[in-house]
């Protein structure tokens, strides 16, 4: 089991975690009524706590950490410390130290339908998703080759309703700045928008020459659309 604790506000993300929250509270609670022999409740669920502790395989999934739970390494600490001393009250812990154990596949399996339910809520192929709050948004010039230009904010929110997602071949077009065929293809970049509310997506956005082209960028995925009219007008 890992501890993360970079908070996000990543809609999908939290209802799963609450899920398994809830999950595993249901099922120590349920272990605490059916036993004859209760212990402190306290104490349950300290041993639940120390059970989490795990020898993990940890990996990356669409972007998600996901930890994979091999060696139940609280379970063993809890089994040393208290059936040593008392085989008792170790059978009265040790379901509550294998639940702690059992919820690192619980939150496992949240991770890994975590993609799942955020493409079912954010389609990531919408360049609205990353440009949903644009009020604010400005263009700044990144590149001498370009005039100085700002940005048409109510244009690009009617625009980004029909933009095209295209195909791009981001080799080719650093092929033809390198070899002076073209250059900068993109002197711009946008700040001050926002991800749709949930999200937590986390983007850079570039703008073309034209003001007809944005490349958003994530750290996993581009996007490249193009829209009819230029986002750009003529800078005061």
């Amino acid at each position: 089991m890992v501890f993360d604790f970079n908070w996000s506000w990543n809609l999908p993300e939290i209802i799963l975690q609450i899920i398994s929250y809830v999950l595993i509270i249901s099922l120590l609670l349920i272990i605490y009524k059916k036993q004859s022999e209760k212990p402190h409740i306290g104490k349950a669920v300290l041993a639940a706590m120390v059970g989490i502790f795990s020898f993990s395989f940890n990996f990356q999934f669409q972007g998600y950490s996901v930890s994979l739970a091999i060696l139940p390494l609280g379970v063993g600490v809890l089994y040393f410390f208290i059936k040593r001393r008392n085989e008792e009250r170790w059978r009265v812990y040790r379901r509550y130290a294998w639940l702690g154990f059992l919820a690192n596949y619980v939150f496992l399996l949240t991770g890994l339908l975590t993609p799942l339910v955020f493409n079912l809520m954010y389609d990531k192929s919408d360049p609205a998703t990353y440009l949903a709050q644009t009020d604010d948004a400005a263009v700044h010039l990144t590149h001498e080759s370009a005039d100085q230009r700002n940005l048409h904010n109510e244009r690009l929110e009617t625009e980004l309703e029909n933009a095209q997602v295209k195909e791009f071949d981001s080799m080719r077009w650093h092929r033809q700045i390198e070899d002076q065929e073209e250059k900068e293809r993109f002197p711009y970049i946008l700040s001050g928008f926002e991800s749709k509310s949930g999200s937590d997506l986390n983007a850079v956005t570039f703008v073309e020459k034209d003001g007809k082209g944005l490349l958003i960028q994530t750290a996993e995925d581009q996007l490249y659309v193009r829209t009819e009219q230029s986002v750009l007008k003529e800078g005061e």
